[in-house]
């Protein structure tokens, strides 16, 4: 059974010694190990009002006292705060029953439910062949359209393939006469030789034709002597300073003289 609500006051001045980002979870821990201690039980059920308030001007300044309301029922305290509604969980053996109202007399179910069955039965019976007839009528307009886009489809073949046949036809081609031109007089006439040419593909300008091994042989024998001609008219930077010291004093002779 329901005891007499308690009234109690709550000092939470200690979660001012936390963290500044850990006082409102610090009052709360207080709160729960003041009332623990005062009502001598382990056994707390605690609104959400009572979290709201703490943390209602945020997590830094939460309240320093708190003034709660308390009743227990079956062992167990409940809380909540002052002056709001303590609302107690009923059990299901206290709820009352509703009074039967007297004069009615009551139907027995099974009659109800065969009165009902028979009632369903004649319009799902109807319904049936309505949905039938209906299923025929479209089968029965499936089946035209589908006879109609067929034959369009034919006549649309048949007239492309005539058109086809039409572009394909092939015209007669009319033999190009070719003009001679005559020679112009005092100018001489070349002959012209046929000379068969292959295609050229890409890349074979650049190949350079195959040799005999006999012409092979004369053009190393000649890159040989010109190597060797211009190894002789080439000088050295010894020589090339002689020369000039040379010349500089043959020039400065002429000035004194």
């Amino acid at each position: 059974m329901a005891t007499e609500t308690k009234h109690i006051r709550l000092n939470l001045k200690d979660s001012i010694f936390a963290a500044r980002n850990k006082r409102a979870p610090m009052a709360m821990k207080i709160l729960k190990r003041e009332l623990k201690r005062k009502l001598k039980t382990e056994t707390l059920s605690i609104s959400h009002l009572i979290n709201e308030e703490i943390w209602k001007r945020g997590i830094r300044t939460p309240p320093i006292r708190l003034d709660v309301q308390t009743r227990e029922q079956d062992g167990i305290f409940y809380i909540e705060l002052e002056g709001k509604e303590l609302k107690l969980p009923v059990k299901d053996a206290e709820k009352k029953k509703k009074p039967k109202a007297e004069g009615k007399t009551e139907t027995p179910k099974t009659e109800e439910k065969t009165k009902i069955s028979k009632a369903d039965e004649q319009k799902g019976a109807k319904k049936v062949q309505e949905i039938e007839a209906k299923t025929e009528e479209k089968k029965g307009k499936k089946t035209e359209t589908t006879l109609e886009t067929k034959e369009v489809k034919k006549g649309e073949k048949v007239e492309k393939t005539e058109k086809v046949e039409k572009k394909e036809a092939p015209t007669a081609e009319k033999p190009v006469e070719k003009k001679e031109e005559k020679p112009v007089e005092g100018e001489s006439v070349k002959e012209e030789k046929t000379v068969e040419e292959k295609p050229i593909e890409k890349g074979d300008s650049k190949k350079e034709t195959k040799l005999a091994p006999e012409q092979k042989k004369a053009k190393i024998e000649k890159s040989v002597e010109v190597k060797e001609t211009e190894k002789e008219t080439r000088k050295k930077p010894a020589e090339i300073k002689k020369e000039k010291e040379s010349k500089a004093e043959e020039k400065k002779d002429e000035k004194i003289a």
